[in-house]
């Protein structure tokens, strides 16, 4: 879904779905109107979902909050295994909680944070 412009609020339903849906491996919302509420939203969903091994937020406008959010669902999810959030608005204290995010998981194996 690249460059689709999938609101927060489009992405919240998303989210929503992805907390029962076991079929889906792979999302990509590359260059989207996704902040700060949609990557919370997403937080709830990468907690329960088991699945889904990848996701690509690519060019987005997550920030702070969002970022702390992705950072506390990794720290229980235990199936991705990829997560690209470059060209975001990640700064140093989001990068440190991706870091201790990483602390309690064992299964991400590629994080790609470039600007």
């Amino acid at each position: 879904m690249s460059g689709k412009w999938i609101s927060d609020t489009n992405l919240a339903a998303l989210a929503e779905a992805l907390k029962t849906y076991t079929s889906l491996t792979s999302l990509v919302l590359h260059q989207n109107q996704t902040y700060n509420a949609g990557a919370t939203a997403l937080e709830k969903a990468l907690e329960s979902n088991s699945a889904l091994t990848s996701l690509t937020l690519i060019g987005n406008e997550i920030g702070d909050t969002g970022t702390a959010a992705l950072a506390k669902a990794l720290e229980g999810n235990h199936s991705l295994t990829f997560l690209n959030l470059s060209n975001n608005k990640i700064g140093n204290s989001d990068v440190t909680a991706l870091v201790k995010a990483l602390e309690s998981n064992s299964t991400l194996t590629s994080l790609s944070l470039c600007h």
